[in-house]
C-alpha cells in the first residue's frame, strides 16, 4: 500500500473540513429558502404542495446532514492516519471538539424547527405578519 506524505494528509484534512463547511452553508441556504417559500406562499399554497415542500426539504436536509457526517468521519480518519504515519497531528483543544456536537445539533434541531414551521405556519389575512 502506498503511504501518503504528511503534506498530502494535511491537504486531505483541509479538504474534508472545507467540504463539511460547504455542506453546512448549503444546508443553511436550503433551510432559509424553505422558510421563505412557505412564508411568502402560505396563503396560496395547497396542502399537497405544502407536504411536497416538506418532503423535499426533509430529504435534502437528511442527505446534507449525512454527507456532513461522512466528511467529519474522513477528517477523523485522516487525523488518525497522520498519527499512524508518525507525524504530529493538528493541535486541537479539547473544547473545540464541542463544535462537532454544535454542528450536529444545528442540523438536527434546525431541520426539525424548519419542518415544524413549514407544517404549521399560516399567514394572516392582512398578508403582513411581520408588522405585528
Amino acid at each position: 500500500m502506498h503511504e501518503l506524505s504528511q503534506e498530502a494528509l494535511y491537504n486531505l484534512i483541509y479538504s474534508a473540513i472545507e467540504f463539511g463547511d460547504s455542506l453546512f452553508e448549503l444546508w443553511l441556504t436550503v433551510t432559509f429558502a424553505a422558510i421563505l417559500a412557505v412564508y411568502f406562499s402560505s396563503a396560496r399554497i395547497t396542502e399537497f404542495m405544502r407536504w411536497l415542500l416538506i418532503g423535499l426539504y426533509s430529504v435534502t436536509s437528511l442527505m446534507l446532514t449525512g454527507r456532513w457526517l461522512v466528511a467529519m468521519l474522513h477528517y477523523a480518519t485522516y487525523q488518525e492516519s497522520i498519527v499512524d504515519a508518525g507525524f504530529t497531528p493538528f493541535p486541537t483543544p479539547v473544547w473545540a471538539r464541542g463544535f462537532f456536537v454544535l454542528h450536529l445539533a444545528t442540523y438536527v434541531f434546525g431541520s426539525i424547527a424548519t419542518v415544524h414551521f413549514m407544517r404549521t405556519f399560516e399567514r394572516g389575512s392582512d398578508g403582513d405578519s411581520l408588522s405585528g
